[in-house]
């Protein structure tokens, strides 16, 4: 349903129960107006890391000529070629085809070839392709293939799936670090979302970690980077330890050691450092 770039959809006022000066002025023959909705952002294809802007656009048009009925018909009517179509399964766009994530996955790599191949499993009758041998994907792995392939999850968040775990070993969330007193040594875990060195700042990195409470800033100095290891300077999610600096309403974490982490038994990538 998405076009290349972000759209905005839907978004409900009430606009007939209150046409000409406001609630105060509604007709009383109306019944009570509905409440305001606001509109809702539908993501671009633009959002699918892989996928091209003229791949994008043909999609658009094609589906001017009606909905499309499985993966195939996708990509034969806006010429797609497989490496696109997997883009899509890969990010869950297919999902309104009835199709989850692994069984969009394995459609778009049996229906179409790359040039001088075979397509997948070509021979095989319907009742050969048993849709019960491909297990679900659990909610967890869910949100990390959004992230992986989309930047985002409009279902959750992927620390939250590990808070237990990182509870156990210590490890608060940023709303918990930001209320925290001056000075105080703690412990927090999340995505990298911003990496700066400017050079002003003498060395000094600055962090933005997110984890499902919000997000918090971390300093770390020239020593402590150089002494973490390779994995964590590359890592996409990092436990953080140091400790709290409060400047006004401006809170810190001094970062004393960075260590990697993983999120349960998915792989949810690196960033360069």
């Amino acid at each position: 349903a998405s076009c290349w770039h972000a759209t905005l959809e839907g978004g409900v006022a009430g606009a007939l129960h209150t046409a000409g000066g406001g609630e105060a002025n509604r007709d009383p023959r109306l019944p009570p107006a509905p409440p305001a909705r606001q509109p809702a952002i539908r993501l671009g294809f633009e959002q699918v890391h892989g996928l091209g802007e003229a791949a994008g656009v043909r999609i658009e048009m094609a589906r001017r000529g009606g909905l499309f009925l499985r993966p195939r018909d996708l990509a034969l009517r806006a010429g797609l070629d497989r490496e696109s179509l997997l883009h899509l399964a890969r990010a869950g766009a297919l999902a309104s085809l009835g199709l989850d994530r692994r069984r969009a996955v394995w459609e778009a790599m049996c229906c179409l070839e790359r040039p001088g191949q075979r397509p997948l499993l070509e021979g095989l009758g319907e009742d050969d392709d048993d849709e019960d041998c491909l297990p679900a994907t659990t909610r967890q792995e869910e949100v990390i293939a959004d992230y992986r392939t989309g930047g985002l999850s409009l279902a959750a968040h992927p620390l939250q799936f590990e808070r237990e775990r990182l509870a156990a070993g210590g490890v608060i969330t940023t709303a918990d670090a930001a209320a925290a007193p001056e000075g105080r040594r703690v412990r927090v875990a999340g995505i990298v979302l911003t990496r700066q060195r400017p050079v002003t700042a003498k060395g000094i990195l600055f962090l933005t970690i997110e984890d499902e409470t919000g997000a918090a800033n971390v300093v770390v100095h020239p020593a402590v980077w150089e002494a973490a290891e390779h994995a964590a300077r590359r890592a996409a999610v990092l436990v953080v330890h140091g400790r709290i600096q409060r400047r006004g309403a401006v809170v810190h974490v001094l970062a004393t050691r960075l260590e990697p982490t993983v999120l349960g038994r998915c792989r949810f990538g690196t960033t360069s450092a």
